[in-house]
């Protein structure tokens, strides 16, 4: 049996607090091994322990890597000195069962909870293997299935009742890899519907739906890219149980001057969300979303003067 031992950092731990700062707490796992980053380890690993070390801590989440490079990962982290505790997510491939096993040594040679795997990624298995997968790991260790857009209520309820998630990806390195806007807002409705807690991944580089380039590379191919405040507050008024059209106006908006922020409230056009209901949703139903760059994501929210 993996053992689990949370290695956790408080979200207001700088004393900070305001609605963008409840809606973000925590939000970003960093996958920087994927592309278009596609970094190295080892550079990885350091820019991830700086992003622990900086004032915008409380929007890190987790380091994502795949279970077969758990002990390169070993490596590079054995070189840091005065780390902050680190939360990894742990992608599946095919086999299951030995990347599982992988992740059990891991565990077992990091019992000083320094830093622990306390999620696992994979693409969905047929609903009749949900309930084994979820016993073959601990109940603390949180489990989030890939799934379609399409993907319909009894298989989100099978997910939910077998103690997972779901997991959406809002974008790719092709402009068709980018999921409509109608897309997201249905799998938003069923999620909430079902209350079946999911996680982002892929192309939620940006505060609000924009037009930019799909990689890092010159010449990179251009598409209107999905903005995480529109999926966040999209998802935290389907939450609440607004209707398919209001989340599509949300998940549209591609002007700053339609997101507002407070001490008490976020806002999009005139739909509204009280900072408890971000709490709320952020606690049980959009846990966080998967990003090749967390510079990104701050460079702008600081343009915007939201940080």
């Amino acid at each position: 049996m993996i053992q689990i031992k949370l290695a956790s950092h408080a979200p207001n731990e700088v004393g900070i607090d305001g609605a963008v700062r409840t809606l973000l707490a925590n939000v970003v796992d960093y996958a920087a091994l994927f592309p278009p980053a596609a970094l190295a380890m080892n550079q990885a690993v350091e820019r991830f322990a700086s992003y622990l070390r900086s004032e915008n801590r409380w929007m890190s989440g987790r380091f994502v890597l795949p279970a077969t490079r758990l002990r390169e990962f070993e490596r590079a982290f054995a070189v840091l000195t005065g780390t902050r505790r680190w939360k990894i997510s742990c992608l599946l491939g095919v086999d299951t069962a030995a990347d599982l096993a992988e992740i059990e040594r891991f565990q077992s040679r990091h019992s000083e909870n320094v830093v622990a795997v306390d999620c696992l990624e994979l693409v969905a298995p047929g609903v009749e293997n949900l309930q084994q997968l979820r016993n073959q790991v601990p109940p603390d260790c949180s489990i989030y299935l890939e799934v379609p857009f399409e993907v319909g209520k009894e298989f989100l309820l099978a997910i939910r009742d077998a103690g997972a998630g779901a997991k959406i990806r809002t974008g790719g390195l092709k402009p068709e890899a980018i999921p409509a806007a109608s897309e997201i807002a249905g799998f938003l409705k069923n999620c909430a519907e079902t209350r079946t807690r999911f996680k982002a991944t892929a192309g939620l580089h940006h505060p609000v739906r924009c037009l930019k380039p799909l990689t890092y590379d010159v010449g990179a191919p251009r598409a209107r890219m999905h903005g995480f405040l529109n999926v966040l507050l999209a998802a935290g008024l389907a939450y609440r149980g607004a209707d398919a059209a209001d989340l599509l106006s949300v998940l549209e908006a591609d002007s700053r001057e339609a997101f507002r922020f407070d001490r008490e409230s976020a806002s999009c056009g005139e739909k509204n969300l009280s900072i408890p209901e971000i709490a709320e949703m952020r606690e049980n139903f959009m846990i966080s979303f998967g990003s090749c760059s967390f510079e990104e994501p701050i460079d702008d929210l600081r343009e915007w003067q939201l940080l």
